[in-house]
């Protein structure tokens, strides 16, 4: 398991996977990457970690959006499940890295995270062209950045448009009943829509599937595997689906 851990982060650091990539050019380039010489120089993680932090001169011209590729690039992105639930990782990741500092005071911060959503989306398309531990490293940036998407930072700068964009599944992690509402608001726009909803895992295969008028639909996973999946709903009037990762955890 640590071997398949470090080969992500290799992979991430050397840029080897691009998933959801916006052609940013301003991303910063951190000065040490895993299993290099530079990075082994360092005995202690905090040194490390000391070492990846942006020089105040290049986080005040960074673009939001090379801050956010920047982030969902950092070295100890991993750190987020050192701890008892995600958001407590995720406040670690706060802790430890003053990008995700910077970046949630941006005040773009929302626009700049919904355009990256869309690329990932349209990314999910091709997953199933892609190795194991590709698919794994994709799933879980795809992950990071809904759970940025979820903070209240993030959600008190979101227009009532932008709010209708989000489907609301709890919980997540799930390990017994998944439920999965659509936003009334939504919904009352659109009529009354038969949806069609899916749940794969990170291969491509359909899991489950339920088509129903409701707004609010349950699914029983407590007989599936742990891992990552991905949720879409169709509503009848795009073609294109809305798109959740869910997290299976028993």
């Amino acid at each position: 398991m640590k071997k398949i851990l470090l080969f992500i982060v290799i992979v991430l650091t050397n840029g080897l996977i691009v998933s959801g990539q916006t052609n940013v050019k301003d991303v910063y380039e951190f000065p040490i990457k895993p299993e290099t010489e530079e990075w082994e120089r360092f005995e202690m993680v905090s040194d490390r970690i000391a070492a990846l932090q942006i020089p105040d001169a290049v986080l005040a011209t960074i673009s939001t959006e090379g801050l956010l590729e920047t982030c969902l690039t950092f070295p100890y992105l991993l750190d987020m499940f050192l701890c008892n639930n995600y958001q407590q990782g995720f406040d670690l990741l706060m802790t430890e890295f003053n990008g995700f500092r910077e970046f949630f005071n941006r005040r773009d911060l929302a626009n700049i995270m919904l355009k990256k959503y869309g690329y990932f989306i349209e990314d999910v398309k091709g997953i199933r062209l892609l190795k194991d531990v590709e698919q794994g490293w994709f799933t879980f940036r795809y992950f990071v950045l809904e759970f940025m998407l979820a903070q209240d930072a993030v959600f008190k700068n979101l227009n009532e448009e932008q709010e209708m964009q989000f489907l609301t599944v709890y919980p997540n992690p799930a390990n017994d009943i998944l439920h999965v509402e659509i936003n009334s608001s939504a919904k009352d726009l659109k009529g009354n829509p038969t949806y069609d909803i899916r749940l794969y895992d990170i291969s491509g295969n359909m899991v489950r599937n339920t088509v129903s008028q409701n707004s609010h639909v349950q699914f029983n996973v407590s007989n599936m595997q742990n891992g990552f999946y991905f949720l879409h709903v169709y509503d009848g009037a795009n073609s294109k689906p809305e798109i959740k990762v869910v997290v299976i955890k028993h």
